[in-house]
């Protein structure tokens, strides 16, 4: 096919997935230990450590963004079809990460709210909601609730073996707004964007999230789903492989007692590692549940070649 490469095979990303972490996540976990300051996740010196992880990072989202739209066998925009326990049951456990994240999200507003009304002086409610960042926080509750139903619903409908969660293309959305707002959070933070480590690599997994989810939406709800799952691929990978270079280093460092080298509000994030799994698992179904039978260009290629054929036999 003219512009498309077949020698880049889809299974080759997963792999190059793999292999990247392997690199990046030793790397991140020896930072912690020589060149970041446990109380602010700042970057104390620019090491080699920190010149490789973003390299390799960088290298890796660029080659999978290439070759996600290059390759001709990447599948067609269309959910996994048929039942499947392990995608309904990571679901609904994604889910249930969604609600724990809301939890979290509406006890911390509750705190200031409570600070703020036993305060001697209180400026109005909504300015102080919006002074202090608190409305990106709120949204990222309220979607992250929102979510919440959205993957019990896609849980049990793959567990049942039926497509119900297709009727839910408002509820769809809210996996993509909720990353917007998590987003929206990160950026109101004061913070030094040279020096900064954690956040940094959090608003990446917050960018490729969102852009994943938005096409996830699509796919899902069946609307403007043309192209969609390359773009899946293409930054679904990115969003996984973000999210575990932050997680999985922070979980080490908690098993091994060591959580004091993890900056203040940096630690065990359950969405993090939760989307990660969720994407890996969703971007294994999608290739093996019978979602591979012919890409969308060479479909459109033979309608076209058929078309053409009619035409000159008449």
């Amino acid at each position: 096919m003219k512009g498309k490469l077949d020698f880049i095979k889809v299974k080759g990303l997963l792999v190059l997935f793999a292999i990247t972490f392997a690199f990046a996540a030793p790397i991140r976990l020896y930072q912690y230990f020589t060149v970041i300051a446990p109380s602010t996740g700042f970057y104390t010196s620019l090491s080699w450590a920190v010149y490789a992880l973003y390299i390799i990072v960088g290298v890796f989202s660029l080659a999978v963004i290439i070759c996600s739209f290059l390759s001709t066998e990447t599948v067609q925009s269309k959910m996994p079809e048929g039942k499947s326990k392990l995608l309904g049951v990571i679901s609904i456990a994604y889910a249930v990460c969604f609600l724990i994240d809301a939890i979290m999200r509406i006890s911390s507003f509750a705190i200031a709210f409570v600070g703020y009304a036993s305060g001697s002086v209180r400026p109005g409610l909504w300015r102080y909601i919006s002074t202090n960042g608190y409305l990106p926080v709120i949204l990222q509750a309220v979607f992250a609730l929102f979510a919440a139903i959205y993957f019990i619903v896609f849980g049990m409908s793959y567990l049942a073996g039926k497509n119900t969660f297709q009727d839910s293309k408002l509820l769809a959305l809210s996996p993509m707004l909720w990353a917007v707002a998590r987003m929206i959070t990160g950026l109101m933070k004061p913070i030094s964007y040279v020096k900064v480590s954690e956040l940094l690599l959090e608003l990446f997994s917050m960018m490729f999230l969102m852009l994943t989810f938005l096409s996830f939406a699509r796919i899902s709800s069946q609307l403007s789903e043309k192209g969609e799952m390359r773009k899946i691929f293409a930054f679904g990978l990115p969003a996984a492989l973000f999210c575990l270079v932050c997680a999985v280093p922070r979980v080490v460092l908690t098993v091994i007692g060591q959580s004091s080298r993890l900056a203040d509000g940096y630690g065990f994030d359950v969405m993090l590692l939760s989307s990660a799994v969720f994407l890996i698992v969703y971007i294994a179904s999608v290739m093996y549940m019978g979602n591979k039978e012919i890409a969308e260009e060479k479909q459109e290629e033979f309608e076209e070649t058929v078309i053409d054929d009619n035409f000159l036999s008449e």
